[in-house]
């Protein structure tokens, strides 16, 4: 075959070396060279590896084994007979130069209409098994133990991690498996892929299951704080129809969840939840009028004294996958909300201290207070009493400037604070502290402590740690608020 090519005069073809060869797959593979037209440049390629063997294991021979069969032959002659002629051949392929409709050499990854995607159900996998076309190197059976330490597990794609390290392959059809914390303050993330069983044993752990999973060793510590979260289902903002590409299921695969409505464009976040343990000092409010939420949110993590930081805690975890669980309670129900990590580049919370609690809790707010459907516009004004009640916090307060005389003000704050309500104040018309100024009306605000030396209140601005903090005597105090609500 190489005699005849040479006899079509293309001999200084034939003794040219291939250009740019290792990316080119365009019209059916037969645009060898990847000039973006099969012509006789490609057909002497061919003719230069023609014979050759285990082309699938060598860049497909110099792109010459056109149908990817792992030899060059008359197969590939043809199908450049077939296409020769065409030109603008770089409509279907994918980024690796894979054809539409075929594997890639990256196993699993499959080329579907441009897109690579993991198939390794046509495609196989390079090393591990097949499990819900996902590769995974090990199935997990028996006892899964953690360290001395405080672990994380997490079970997503079908695959259990701890630590961030993916272990072992778990599956609705495979047998259940026991994931034992040992000692440490543990998280066990296990909602869907089938059921599990999960042992705390000692510290306090935090337990986000499914109804499919059993939980032991739950003790009286984890049970004041709440850390058993059972979930049957996800809060559903936009479709309840388990068909429709926007309902959220139960299992842990990385979808990509329909964002709330925003005035700003999105951008995906690489959020970690709590960088540095919590503090009011992580809240910061944007745009939206939403201090009602976030006045509450710095109160609950204040800790100086530790009001309720655990509330906070229990409240969000992430699942590992890219996505995270927000538990609310809405008409006294418990509901569990699932929300990826797609931020609107304005129009919400800022990022403080490289802690993303605050923004990600203020997003799942936005499907929580629309009732259906979501959007940043639903929280955009409101009471703090609705904000205690999202964490299954009853409010109480109502104090106002004619209630109390200054001493019983100063006493009804100190005491808020050292029994852990998490107080917050409302600014009414306004009003002004002789230290850290203006108290700007229709406002609410954070109370953060007392100074038994001054007889004054430490009170924060949810704008963020960049405003000046209000220290306020109490005739001030009466003068510029007019509510203080706080836990029952």
């Amino acid at each position: 075959m190489k005699n005849c090519l040479l006899k079509l005069g293309i001999c200084i073809l034939l003794l040219s070396a291939p250009v740019n060869l290792s990316s080119a797959v365009f019209c059916n593979n037969a645009d060898v060279n990847n000039d973006a037209a099969v012509d006789l440049k490609d057909l002497a390629l061919v003719g230069l590896e023609y014979n050759r063997a285990g082309c699938l294991s060598s860049l497909h021979c110099n792109n010459t084994d056109v149908n990817r069969d792992g030899i060059v032959n008359v197969d590939d002659l043809d199908i450049i007979k077939q296409e020769f002629g065409k030109i603008n051949c770089a409509d279907n392929l994918c980024s690796d130069g894979t054809l539409f409709g075929k594997c890639s050499l990256t196993l699993p990854l499959y080329c579907s209409s441009g897109n690579l995607e993991n198939n390794c159900t046509k495609c196989g996998c390079l090393t591990g098994n097949c499990i819900s076309n996902l590769c995974v190197s090990t199935t997990c059976a028996g006892t899964i133990s953690g360290t001395s330490g405080n672990d994380n597990f997490q079970i997503f794609n079908y695959t259990l991690h701890m630590n961030g390290v993916k272990l072992c392959a778990v599956n609705a059809s495979l047998p259940e498996i026991t994931i034992d914390g040992g000692a440490g303050n543990d998280i066990f993330v296990t909602v869907g892929a089938g059921s599990q069983r999960v042992i705390g044993e000692k510290g306090v752990d935090s337990f986000w299951v499914d109804s499919t999973d059993t939980v032991e060793n739950y003790s009286i510590e984890e049970s004041a704080i709440v850390s058993l979260h059972v979930i049957i289902s996800y809060y559903q903002p936009w479709s309840a129809d388990p068909k429709n590409e926007s309902y959220i299921g139960i299992e842990s695969l990385g979808q990509d969840i329909k964002d709330p409505d925003s005035c700003s464009s999105y951008s995906k976040y690489p959020v970690v939840l709590f960088n540095t343990e919590p503090n009011y000092t992580d809240v910061a409010q944007g745009q939206l009028g939403d201090c009602f939420f976030l006045a509450v949110l710095a109160s609950l993590v204040n800790q100086n004294p530790a009001q309720k930081p655990e509330t906070i805690k229990q409240s969000i975890v992430a699942i590992g996958d890219g996505n995270f669980i927000v538990r609310y309670y809405k008409d006294y129900k418990v509901s569990y909300i699932k929300i990826d990590s797609d931020l609107p580049l304005g129009n919400r919370a800022w990022i403080v201290n490289g802690n993303y609690w605050v923004a990600m809790l203020e997003k799942a707010f936005a499907y929580a207070q629309c009732g259906w459907g979501a959007s940043y516009g639903c929280i955009g004004g409101g009471r703090e009493s609705e904000t205690y009640r999202l964490f299954n916090i009853e409010p109480a307060g109502n104090w106002t400037q004619s209630n109390l005389q200054d001493v019983e003000v100063y006493l009804l704050f100190n005491s808020t604070l050292n029994n852990r309500k998490a107080p917050s104040l409302s600014s009414g018309y306004g009003g002004y502290c002789s230290i850290g100024g203006t108290v700007y009306g229709s406002h609410v605000y954070a109370l953060i402590g007392t100074n038994d030396s001054t007889q004054k209140a430490i009170i924060f601005n949810p704008w963020g740690i960049n405003y000046a903090m209000l220290n306020c005597n109490m005739t001030e105090v009466k003068n510029s608020f007019s509510a203080v609500v706080y836990a029952k």
